[in-house]
């Protein structure tokens, strides 16, 4: 079933809204920050430019990160059961661990 999210959105399709925190203060005091785990484990950073990604790095340590998909205002992610694909024009960085890797439009995620 198709489905659409953008921002806070897609954030909760992720395996965690913690990435959302950068933009968002927690007013509400929210505690448990789990999401839908519908991206194959992947957390996603909406709103990315490359100037985030010291604050990327920051949350994989401070949040223990694993995987994190960023993707920016031109770009989209098309997940199905078995995979990810980005849609462009823009280009989604990935980021698992430490180690950042740039797709291009059309590429596969896992």
């Amino acid at each position: 079933m198709p489905i659409y999210g953008g921002s806070t959105g897609a954030i909760i399709f992720a395996k965690s809204i913690i990435s959302c925190a950068y933009l968002d203060e927690n007013k509400i005091e929210l505690s448990d920050f789990t999401a839908l785990d519908l991206v194959h484990g992947y957390e996603i950073w909406c709103h990315y430019s490359p100037d985030a990604d010291g604050d990327t790095k920051r949350y994989i340590k401070e949040f223990n990160f694993k995987k994190i998909i960023c993707v920016p205002e031109n770009a989209r992610l098309y997940v199905t059961a078995d995979d990810i694909e980005t849609v462009g024009p823009g280009h989604v960085a990935v980021f698992n661990l430490f180690i950042k890797k740039v797709l291009e439009p059309g590429s596969r995620v896992n």
